[in-house]
């Protein structure tokens, strides 16, 4: 980039500006001083204008005076070229790349929609594959499509309704020639918009792509479980939370005030935390604290209501000192850890979907025996196909070809991959009972995460 150069092409276009340089100009001003190719057979003079460019290209490289040309701060600033590389070359190719391969393979589609900071309603879109030169499951980012158009009058009169959220996701497909019938999988959560069983996404999935396979989150499942749960919950156990973080959360002279409270109880100099609706693995951590901060609140209370003769003050007294209130506080602090590790395991980057039925049958049994007798407590019979059959160690043992010496009724619920090809359903089969026989490498029979993001 020279300064000439600067003033003759367009700034706005970063790619013109940084792609051309101007070495006339360079060479006619250096040759009054001394002409380097005087006397030099031709092939010298073009090794030494090669030389002289290389120099001149050196020379020429970003320097803090051309911050003061109003036609070059338009582009040259960091945030607006990094933008411009990010959105016009790395993302075009990485989505091109992804197009090609989506292609030519079968997918899983994982969606969620939502609505940003300028009030427009957009869904996510990530795709998961086998990615067979890498060996593994990948997972990346695919398009984030508006669900409706401002100026689609009757999209916006319904809403993100499930219609309108799968024609946006077939839309999205479709625009790039992405064959449909390469969606095998499709997942969510579980609002009704997504996964209700009537004019939802996944209802559509299901008519429109017979065999696809259909997942629910398990986090979104187990915070509306909880939440249900906490319904029956007094509602002053809640307003407890909030009146307490209220009360404290603007005022440092109140914070200071209980902090003496702390030191004479010998408690930790903690705050109080608020409750929020959205972070789901924080309501643990408020009754905790609570519970740990009781007997100082308690004592700052009682000192408050004597000088202050304010309602909201008197009311969080008296929950305070209600012993049904805080012994709902310490049953929500032993049961709330129990949802809160569940949602951090399946929350990991690891993929443990083969620990869910284990993990979850023994969650409930535990819950259950809560308040069942256990000679009275039968076997749950949850049914799930070939789980153990997940694990590389465990299907490479011969031991576990007695158990399923077939593939067969695994192959049978999933149509869109097999097509109902007996000859491909027979060649998967043979595969499978010839498998422990194979030269198998050591490091794939010890691999702990055979589906890795």
């Amino acid at each position: 980039v020279c300064e000439e150069h600067l003033t003759e092409s367009d700034p706005d276009d970063p790619q013109e500006c940084s792609g051309s340089i101007d070495v006339k100009h360079t060479l006619e001003s250096e040759s009054t001083e001394s002409d380097p190719e005087k006397n030099a057979t031709p092939k010298k003079k073009k090794q030494t204008r090669n030389e002289l460019k290389y120099e001149k290209h050196n020379k020429q490289k970003y320097s803090s005076s051309w911050d003061l040309n109003p036609k070059f701060q338009k582009w040259i600033k960091p945030p607006t070229k990094t933008s411009c590389i990010v959105k016009n070359v790395i993302g075009k190719v990485h989505k091109e790349s992804l197009v090609n391969i989506l292609k030519c393979t079968k997918f899983s589609v994982l969606t969620n929609e939502s609505t940003d900071i300028s009030c427009v309603k957009h869904a996510c879109i990530v795709v998961r594959y086998f990615n067979s030169k890498l060996g593994q499951i990948c997972g990346h980012f695919y398009n984030l499509s508006p669900v409706f158009e401002p100026k689609d009058y009757e999209k916006v009169k319904e809403g993100a309704t499930g219609k309108n959220l799968f024609e946006s996701l077939i839309k999205s497909f479709q625009h790039n020639y992405i064959p449909l019938e390469n969606i095998i999988g499709f997942a969510s959560d579980g609002c009704n918009s997504m996964m209700g069983s009537k004019n939802s996404v996944a209802s559509r999935m299901k008519e429109h792509f017979i065999g696809i396979v259909i997942m629910k989150c398990i986090c979104h499942s187990l915070h509306l479980c909880a939440s249900e749960a906490c319904k029956h919950l007094p509602k002053r156990c809640e307003d407890l939370a909030r009146n307490v973080y209220s009360y404290f959360a603007m005022s440092s002279k109140r914070t200071s005030e209980f902090i003496q409270f702390q030191e004479f109880c010998d408690v930790k100099i903690h705050k109080l935390l608020h409750p929020s609706q959205t972070r789901w693995l924080s309501l643990n951590l408020v009754v905790s604290r609570l519970l740990e901060q009781w007997q100082p609140l308690l004592l700052f209370f009682k000192d408050k209501v004597l000088v202050e003769r304010v309602s909201s003050v008197e009311h969080i007294l008296n929950c305070l000192n209600d012993p049904l209130i805080k012994l709902y506080f310490m049953l929500l602090d032993y049961l709330l850890p129990k949802f809160t590790s569940l949602n951090t395991y399946f929350q990991s980057s690891k993929v443990v979907i083969t620990d869910l039925h284990d993990i979850m049958t023994s969650t409930y049994k535990e819950f259950l025996l809560l308040y069942m007798n256990s000679s009275s407590l039968m076997v749950l019979n949850f049914i799930i196909l070939t789980r153990k059959l997940f694990k590389p160690k465990t299907a490479l043992l011969l031991s576990t070809r007695k158990e399923y010496p077939s593939l067969f009724p695994i192959l049978a619920l999933l149509p869109r991959i097999t097509k109902n090809n007996d000859d491909f359903i027979q060649k998967v089969d043979d595969e499978w009972r010839l498998l422990p026989n194979l030269n198998i490498p050591e490091d794939i029979k010890t691999i702990e995460d055979p589906d890795l993001f």
